[in-house]
């Protein structure tokens, strides 16, 4: 089986003290089973909804992978991410 593609979607960025890309580059280090996929690709295995702040205004993009989505702010760390990804990689 390949790599799990995850489409990575961000806010449009109006908290700059929040490095959202450092964060998505995190999961995957974390996780190498996980592959970047485009936003258009229709295998998507999970949809990873960045934040910048917690209005949480990317979680309503309209983008779906078959685990589901994943919406995430400041508000939450490193640690709950990989708990989270790690439950959804072992299902």
């Amino acid at each position: 089986m390949g790599a799990k593609k995850v489409a990575v979607k961000y806010c449009g960025g109006c908290n700059p003290r929040y490095d959202r890309a450092a964060l998505v580059s995190g999961v995957f280090e974390a996780f190498p089973e996980l592959a970047p996929a485009l936003l258009t690709d229709p295998d998507i295995w999970l949809a990873l909804l960045v934040s910048g702040c917690s209005r949480r205004c990317v979680a309503n993009a309209g983008l779906q992978g078959s685990k589901g989505n994943l919406a995430i702010c400041p508000q939450d760390n490193i640690d709950k991410l990989k708990e989270a990804v790690n439950r959804l990689v072992a299902e």
